[in-house]
């Protein structure tokens, strides 16, 4: 639900529409079906598909790290979502373990496309990729060159984000401490990752 009165005015006229259209674009298992927006006086309602079972995080906080088996199968099923998403032009931008739902049988869905772009595939004359310029996401999932603010490839920072996902499940925690920014920031970007070996 959005409330028109609240949302900033580019929410509702760039981010909004945006979201609207790659869901129109969109039919994968492994993204939330989408239903209809229904518009009244003051606000815009998604009725999109049930996902009874919450979200990745809410899992994450209820067992403290999810087991390798369970994390293959449902990393499998975002890698097949976002691929899907990539292949018929479609970045996300917002990937996280919120943004990750479960339906009824624990299927992941790919939720939440307020950042999402459609129209993203290669230029016919060069071949290349369109870089964005648009910040946007969570800083913990954020790829180096989203957070330095310079153009970035959104699917290649899509994949960032789905590698922060997995380390959260197996780990519990996230790879980054988006408690301390200029940390975050200063650890993101310097490329010198240090993990511990131990999962769980």
């Amino acid at each position: 639900m959005v409330c028109k009165t609240r949302a900033p005015d580019k929410h509702l006229g760039k981010f909004l529409p945006r979201e609207i259209m790659s869901h129109y674009l969109i039919s994968h298992d492994n993204v939330i079906k989408f239903r209809q927006a229904i518009e009244s006086m003051y606000r815009i309602y998604f009725v999109t598909e049930y996902a009874e079972n919450g979200s990745l995080l809410d899992l994450i906080l209820e067992e403290s790290y999810i087991d390798e088996t369970r994390s293959r199968v449902w990393f499998r099923q975002l890698v097949d979502a976002v691929d899907y998403c990539h292949r018929i032009g479609v970045v996300h931008r917002d990937i996280r373990c919120d943004n990750l739902l479960f339906d009824g049988n624990y299927t992941l869905k790919l939720s939440n496309f307020g950042f999402a772009r459609a129209q993203m595939l290669p230029g016919k004359v060069d071949g290349c990729y369109p870089l964005s310029d648009t910040y946007c996401g969570s800083y913990a999932y954020s790829a180096p060159e989203v957070i330095k603010g310079v153009p970035y490839y959104p699917q290649a920072a899509d994949v960032w984000s789905m590698g922060v996902v997995l380390f959260a499940m197996v780990f519990g925690k996230l790879p980054f401490d988006d408690t301390n920014y200029p940390k975050l920031i200063k650890v993101s970007c310097q490329g010198n990752y240090v993990f511990t070996k131990s999962i769980g």
